[in-house]
């Protein structure tokens, strides 16, 4: 879900929900991890400005003890004269990668405005007690990647519980992380920091059960950030829309979506809802409310939005028997940028996906893939060289694209175990993983082996792909003992390792 720029590709394999932004297996009913998923794809991060002036932000009375603490740790130690370490197994001579990276943990590939960075946990903090402890408190460090080589290291991120879901912003002096941990009774499920290019900051909203946090984060005009918040009745669950909060200086105050009218449960004094926010680079913003009615069963998805005319309008998307979860993908479709609020209505075993569309100015339900099968249902929707693209069911995933004016089914994949798909890039073509085996389908979706492992070892499992250009594709994969690592289909001339 970050579209161009955008780093939440929507990975499906695996373990590691918190550093890797992939997704094992679902249940239509879990509809919090079902979002969160979502939210994870395709990739989102915010454009426009750098922030200038005072960056102190403009508070509401709906978030207390709001400040900004300025923090700058020591840089992080590592080893890029490194030679990598004897393995039990080894690339096919004819493989076009190669290790680039090794020795890490919780790492991942990003690219902001066109600037590759890697970024993994700081290879001076502890490691784990007990395998897989996504929510020890750790710093993160970021390597630029300049041409084949890292640049050093920015000074550590500070330290906080759980892992990184997104990296977004702009490289290098307006750059966040956005952390995720597990839902505790005490604490914001998401924390963010920022790299103003000299020092880390972040927003501290303190605890938070029963009470209001912080979402999303996105570009505003001059150069300032709006935060996204919501408030919960219980440490897991959303209860309502809040205003916005503005990061810096501006005269321009966002719209307060909080007082609107939306779907209430008249049958339960705390509502069981799911809020999620998009923005255009135009400077629209979108909430998403999702009501689950318990009592009968129904799903009511609500979406208010500001248009570039100044009107703040409220759409009811959805209204009917059944569950379905709902997300935001942003990106270009032809010469628009357009926001895409997406999802899959299941009841008794029956998938109906479905689509809608806005590029500031109107709203538009999208037409499905047809024949689609409704017993697969919509797993990823992602923006990407001009074309929305769709994914259904996992095991043997059928990818179509939409150029603004009809679907064209694209490409199938079989494959006996659940792949995993780089987004498309810019020139229309899509990586893909089953197992340790890759793949690559050009622009009219014939499938491409593509050599890697000289031969199977279940030391390696790989957990992302990250296509940064058609040429330039990325492999992160854990090894036994928790260790990351990575590889790239262009040369480095040096291996980024932690000793």
């Amino acid at each position: 879900m970050e579209g161009e720029g955008s780093t939440r590709t929507f990975a499906i394999h695996a373990k590691l929900i918190a550093t890797g932004e992939n997704m094992a297996s679902w249940c239509s009913y879990d509809k919090t991890l079902y979002a969160a998923l979502a939210v994870l794809l395709a990739a989102t991060a915010a454009t426009g400005c750098r922030p200038s002036g005072d960056k102190q932000p403009v508070t509401s009375s709906t978030i207390q003890n709001q400040r900004i603490e300025p923090r700058n740790l020591p840089a992080p130690a590592a080893n890029q004269g490194h030679r990598a370490k004897p393995r039990a197994w080894r690339l096919r001579d004819d493989s076009p990668f190669t290790l680039v990276a090794e020795g890490l943990r919780s790492a991942n590939v990003t690219v902001i405005d066109g600037t590759s960075l890697v970024y993994a946990e700081a290879c001076d903090a502890p490691p784990p007690a007990r395998p897989f402890d996504r929510d020890r408190s750790r710093s993160f460090s970021v390597w630029e990647v300049s041409g084949d080589h890292f640049a050093p290291a920015i000074p550590n991120s500070p330290a906080t519980e759980g892992g990184i879901t997104a990296a977004f912003g702009h490289w290098p002096s307006d750059f966040w992380l956005r952390f995720g941990r597990r839902r505790e009774p005490h604490g914001a499920q998401h924390q963010f920091f920022h790299w103003d290019g000299g020092t880390w900051q972040t927003i501290d909203v303190g605890p938070t059960e029963k009470g209001v946090e912080p979402q999303e984060i996105f570009d505003w005009y001059e150069g300032t950030k709006v935060v996204a918040q919501i408030k919960k009745w219980h440490y897991s669950v959303s209860y309502a829309v809040e205003p916005f909060v503005v990061w810096g200086q501006t005269a321009h105050q966002p719209p307060d979506f909080s007082a609107l009218e939306f779907p209430r449960d008249p049958g339960r004094e705390q509502q069981m809802t799911h809020i999620e926010y998009a923005a255009l680079p135009t400077h629209e913003l979108f909430v998403a409310h999702e009501l689950e009615t318990r009592s009968s069963g129904r799903t009511t998805i609500t979406i208010a939005h500001s248009t570039q005319s100044g009107e703040i309008l409220l759409e009811r998307v959805l209204d009917e028997p059944g569950s379905s979860s709902v997300a935001f993908v942003g990106g270009r479709l032809g010469p628009r940028n357009v926001v895409v609020a997406w999802g899959d209505l299941v009841r008794f075993g029956r998938h109906r996906p479905w689509m809608q569309l806005y590029d500031g100015k109107s709203s538009t339900r999208l037409p499905m893939p047809e024949p689609v099968d409704r017993r697969a249902w919509l797993v990823a929707v992602w923006l990407a060289g001009g074309q929305l693209w769709a994914q259904f069911d996992f095991a043997h995933p059928k990818i179509w694209h939409f150029d603004g004016i009809s679907w064209k089914a694209f490409a199938r994949i079989d494959s006996e175990v659940s792949v995993e798909l780089a987004s498309a890039t810019e020139d229309g073509s899509l990586w893909s993983a089953g197992g340790p085996d890759l793949f690559r389908f050009d622009q009219d979706g014939r499938k491409m082996d593509v050599p890697f492992l000289a031969e199977p070892t279940k030391e390696l499992l790989l957990f992302r792909l990250v296509a940064t250009a058609p040429d330039d594709l990325w492999l992160i994969v854990a090894a036994e003992g928790e260790e990351d690592l990575i590889f790239r289909t262009k040369k480095m001339t040096s291996i980024l390792a932690c000793e």
